[in-house]
């Protein structure tokens, strides 16, 4: 029996997990919580996600954490707690970046991204290390062509249902090879 996917992004009442879900053979289980931080994650993590026994987890942390300007020791710390249990569960792990490389080269002045650019480098590059670390697939393009755009989203910083559509095939395409190579397609 194939195991399922967990999902993870801070919106739980967005649409692309189902959407998601929609494509592939896996179940894809959104236990998002509005406003997780890494730190809600790791005191989370063994009630809610490894519950689910999951073959696949995608985690996109650390967004909510720059908003909150937490710091980034911490943070990367934390990340490494959280993708060490995720492994030693025997699960695998895709990180997804909040923050693609078009948008820290180009920041739209409206957004929170052009005033905390420097930290927003400093965190995608946690993210980048940690990837290369442990080896893990990064999807740096889950919000590409989303952020600044206003028929993409619903406030400064979160997508509209359109902006998750987009989402959503941003990382389907993404890891589209993935899915594809385990059989996970419908």
């Amino acid at each position: 029996m194939m195991k399922g996917l967990f999902f993870n992004y801070q919106q739980a009442d967005s649409s692309y997990p189902f959407l998601l879900n929609n494509r592939l053979k896996i179940k894809v289980h959104n236990q998002g919580h509005p406003g997780a931080t890494v730190g809600k994650a790791i005191s989370i993590l063994s009630d809610s996600v490894l519950t689910k026994n999951p073959a696949l987890v995608l985690l996109e942390f650390s967004a909510n954490d720059f908003l909150r300007e937490n710091d980034l020791i911490n943070v990367e710390d934390g990340m490494h707690s959280l993708i060490d249990s995720i492994l030693d569960f025997g699960s695998q792990v895709i990180l997804l970046s909040f923050v693609d490389k078009e948008t820290l080269n180009n920041p739209p002045k409206e957004h929170v991204l052009y005033e905390k650019i420097e930290l927003a480098r400093d965190y995608f590059g946690m993210l980048e290390r940690l990837s290369e670390e442990y080896n893990l697939l990064l999807v740096k393009d889950c919000f590409l062509g989303i952020f600044g755009i206003e028929d993409f989203m619903s406030d400064s910083v979160h997508p509209n249902n359109e902006g998750y559509i987009k989402m959503e095939n941003n990382i389907y395409t993404s890891l589209y090879k993935t899915f594809e190579f385990n059989n996970m397609l419908k």
